[in-house]
């Protein structure tokens, strides 16, 4: 007797899984290449926040003592060509301020940076002191 049946070429079961592996490794790389791109442009938006807080508080470090107030917050982005995808903010507090009796010598000098990435929201900050000098 001749068989009729004959193995030679892929059933519809041998393409159906050969398309699932494929879509599934498909999806893999996609979402790992899209995290790593993800994390590639967060790392650079904050090495330029890192960049724009160090200018900043750089330049309160050369101005006068006087000069450092919450009104430097009107030049700040332009002083130091802020991109328009960050927002850099400047608070300065007098650290005294519970104490009116004592000298004003030193302030508070706080900058943030917030930039948003993918829809979510991101923020550097760093505070230091600025003292005045004799």
């Amino acid at each position: 007797m001749q068989k009729i049946k004959s193995n030679k070429g892929a059933t519809i079961t041998d393409v159906v899984i050969g398309v699932l592996i494929l879509v599934m490794f498909t999806g893999i790389l996609t979402t790992s290449f899209y995290n790593i791109y993800k994390h590639n442009v967060l790392i650079k938006y904050n090495s330029q926040a890192v960049d724009y807080t160090i200018k900043i508080l750089e330049y309160t470090d050369r101005i006068k003592y006087e000069e450092v107030t919450n009104d430097l917050n009107n030049i700040i982005k332009e002083k130091f060509s802020i991109k328009d995808d960050f927002d850099a903010k400047l608070e300065v507090e007098n650290y005294n301020k519970e104490d009116e009796q004592k000298e004003d010598i030193i302030k508070i000098v706080k900058v943030t940076v917030n930039y948003k990435i993918a829809g979510e929201q991101h923020k550097y900050s760093v505070q230091k002191l600025k003292i005045k000098e004799r």
